[in-house]
């Protein structure tokens, strides 16, 4: 699913999805924009495509931004579901992401979200960063979701990506990858991408709290004693947060994402590991 409303990114992020469609069952489109070319083009998308469909809540405000996001939960409670979370500007997924990040999740049910190896994320920056992957002229990276620099730079943002797409042009973005991350001390980090059993929100209804970044990575999983994790060989993009886009809107990185998207129709749906659990999955729960 993914709390959507702005067109542009999602145009790429469709794109992704529909070269992977063999591996997931439905996309969901959670409205949360008052935009009416936005919700017009949603509303389309659900309307060309039968795996695709727009989620409205009764009590939803989309002008309280992500502060309404946490309503939809209860939507993504299904005992029998798996469940993967990206944010609409999420402009470039590595081939078999959405396979990847289902297994890995289905594989490790210990934690409890488990996150994509996601670029331009301050936290999973921070990892990149100490694997000489980027260097910045703005400075060093933080272990911090809000770092001043992976969170707060756009000039940071855009040595960032052009870092990856140097990557990509040269199908080295392999090199990207790391062994699993585990979040030990119940890190906040951005929820770009990251996945979830049903099993496990049933528990709670899928009642997440209104700051539903801070609850879901650090309140929920101090409550329960069950830390986060990152899938290192999960790679996916991250486009902007508001306080990078300023910049990023006078470059031409969103261009370049699009340039190397897929074009091709959709791959028909196959054998995965993705919505419905085998009786396999159950019992490693």
């Amino acid at each position: 699913m993914t709390p959507a409303g702005r067109q542009r990114y999602l145009e790429l992020l469709l794109r992704h999805l529909a070269a992977q469609r063999g591996s997931f069952d439905e996309w969901h489109l959670w409205m949360n924009t008052q935009v009416p070319e936005d919700i017009q083009y949603m509303q389309g998308l659900a309307d060309k495509h039968d795996w695709i469909r727009v989620v409205t809540h009764p009590d939803s405000r989309p002008g309280d931004g992500n502060f309404n996001i946490h309503r939809f939960f209860q939507y993504a409670a299904d005992p029998e579901c798996v469940y993967l979370r990206l944010d609409d500007d999420i402009v470039w997924l590595e081939p078999g992401f959405v396979e990847t990040m289902f297994a890995f999740r289905v594989a490790n049910p210990q934690y409890f979200l488990t996150f994509g190896n996601i670029i331009n994320n301050a936290v999973i920056a921070h990892v990149h960063e100490r694997m000489g992957k980027v260097w910045s002229s703005q400075g060093r990276v933080s272990y911090q979701c809000m770092c001043p620099v992976g969170w707060n730079n756009g000039p940071f943002a855009q040595d960032l990506h052009d870092a990856f797409l140097a990557a990509i042009d040269a199908g080295t973005y392999g090199a990207w990858h790391f062994d699993l991350w585990k979040l030990y001390h119940y890190e906040r980090v951005s929820i770009n991408a990251v996945a979830w059993l049903g099993s496990e929100f049933e528990a709670f209804g899928g009642a997440v709290g209104a700051d539903e970044e801070a609850w879901l990575t650090t309140t929920k999983p101090v409550d329960l004693q069950k830390m986060n994790a990152v899938c290192g060989n999960a790679l996916c993009v991250h486009y902007a947060f508001h306080t990078q886009r300023p910049h990023l809107e006078t470059t031409d990185v969103l261009a370049r994402y699009d340039a190397v998207a897929p074009r091709n129709a959709p791959a028909p749906r196959g054998k995965r590991v993705g919505k419905k659990a085998t009786k396999a999955d159950k019992e490693t729960r």
